[in-house]
């Protein structure tokens, strides 16, 4: 419609209509959603951490040899995670 330029003032919208107006928010959303996919891959590796860590920890216990830097480490990481 507009030749691939948005103009700073579009038609068709009535008066006092700014570009911002129309196309902020879609580049708000897009940024706020750029920034909660980061978000999510902190967390996602937060929880694969803690998870093989978890694991670790099971695996020496079922051996019947966990070592205290091991259970310190898992409490440390559970504390971390749920803070209260």
């Amino acid at each position: 419609m507009y030749g691939g330029e948005l103009p700073k003032r579009p038609q068709g919208f009535g008066f006092g209509v700014v570009k911002s107006n129309i196309y902020g928010v879609h580049g708000l959303l897009s940024k706020e959603g750029h920034e909660l996919v980061k978000r999510n891959e902190v967390l996602e590796e937060t929880v694969n951490q803690n998870t093989m860590l978890l694991m670790s920890l099971l695996e020496a216990m079922r051996n019947g040899k966990p070592s205290t830097e091991l259970i310190d480490a898992a409490q440390s990481s559970l504390r971390k995670a749920n803070p209260k």
